[in-house]
């Protein structure tokens, strides 16, 4: 039971850990004083078209397709960083423990 519990409080603090981590990275690219990067738009732009849903190719919907694809960039980001901690983690804590 106890282990249990221990790995379900491992999987909340690294979804927490995830999704700060992201919200972070994402807090830090739409602080950046610059409009949306052109390969961005065209690649939006031929998704929607791609997609059947022309109705979102406008400049409005545009900029919240572009927050859409950087908060899951940040997201993929964020999750690689935390699973590489939890390796190393994982790693030290086996050295320690003396098992190889």
């Amino acid at each position: 039971m106890t282990r249990l519990c221990s790995r379900c409080l491992l999987f909340v603090v690294n979804a927490i850990a995830t999704l700060a981590g992201a919200l972070g990275l994402l807090a830090l690219i739409e602080r950046l004083p610059v409009s949306m990067p052109s390969p961005v738009y065209w690649f939006l732009r031929t998704l929607v078209t791609a997609i059947g849903h022309e109705e979102l190719d406008n400049p409005d919907d545009m900029f919240g397709l572009a927050f859409v694809l950087y908060l899951s960039i940040s997201l993929i980001i964020a999750a690689v960083i935390v699973a590489i901690c939890n390796v190393a983690i994982r790693r030290y804590l086996a050295k320690r423990r003396g098992n190889p």
